[in-house]
């Protein structure tokens, strides 16, 4: 980021702000920064913003629909609703973790949520109502 800045011809804490889409930077500063980082190959490094930030820019989806066969992922309406939820988070710079509820109980989830492994959790279908 020192180099892009140095490039730029602006501060850190503006190209900072610029890749992040703050309003805070006017949009001819952030074209030519981002203009400058796509030039010399600058990728935001998600992990560092993750542990910078303290949180993880995940949602946990939880689904569970029992042994109704009919409402599994595979199901047209529930994968195009999974599908809408996830570009909703892509637009909002989010990531989705699908979870089973037969593999967590609801300890391991709130773990998950204070670990900063997911900044909350959507429980779908009966997903919490038997969980240990």
């Amino acid at each position: 980021m020192d180099d892009i800045a140095r490039l730029a011809r602006v501060s850190k804490p503006t190209v900072s702000r610029a890749l992040s889409n703050s309003p805070l930077v006017t949009e001819q500063t952030r074209q030519h920064v981002l203009e400058v980082a796509a030039k010399y190959g600058y990728v935001v490094n998600r992990n560092a913003r993750k542990l910078r930030q303290n949180r993880a820019h995940t949602i946990a989806v939880v689904l569970d629909f029992g042994s109704h066969r009919e409402n599994r992922i595979s199901d047209p309406f529930i994968f195009n609703l999974l599908a809408g939820v996830s570009e909703a988070l892509g637009e909002r710079d989010q990531d989705l973790l699908l979870c089973s509820p037969s593999h967590s109980t609801i300890e391991q989830l709130a773990s998950l949520t204070l670990s900063g492994g997911a900044d909350g959790i959507i429980f779908w279908g009966k997903a919490g109502a038997g969980m240990n």
